[in-house]
């Protein structure tokens, strides 16, 4: 699982309508309150299989991790101060890169897998 926490600044509002514009589930206030109270913001399984996406609004989950991650580099261009960790076997602080090879290295899994399948 990726967390995505970020640091109070004056851009906040800016933050906010960003995230809505990738999940319109998150509330105003929780994204808000989240940023205030230092928690994550953001979650993100990237080994996640999404029904909906894949059949109801035709986005495979390699294309949805692409997302998350285009999200994370607009947050970051906009000037958020972040920390994205990795926290599936264990706590792992990423960078901008990391959380890239990580995605990559689940597509790369996944396509193994599709090839290989036992």
């Amino acid at each position: 699982m990726i967390t995505i926490t970020i640091k109070k600044d004056s851009n906040m509002v800016k933050y906010i309508s960003e995230i809505r514009k990738y999940d319109c589930m998150l509330s105003i206030g929780e994204i808000k309150n989240n940023i205030m109270n230092g928690t994550p913001v953001l979650t993100k399984k990237l080994i996640e299989y999404d029904f909906s996406d894949e059949f109801v609004n035709n986005i495979d989950p390699h294309t949805r991790n692409m997302m998350f991650y285009d999200l994370v580099k607009r947050l970051l261009d906009m000037g958020a101060d972040m920390i994205i960790k990795q926290t599936d076997q264990f706590e792992e602080v990423l960078d901008l890169d990391g959380l890239l090879r990580e995605i990559r290295l689940v597509k790369e899994i996944s396509d193994d897998c599709e090839k290989y399948p036992d």
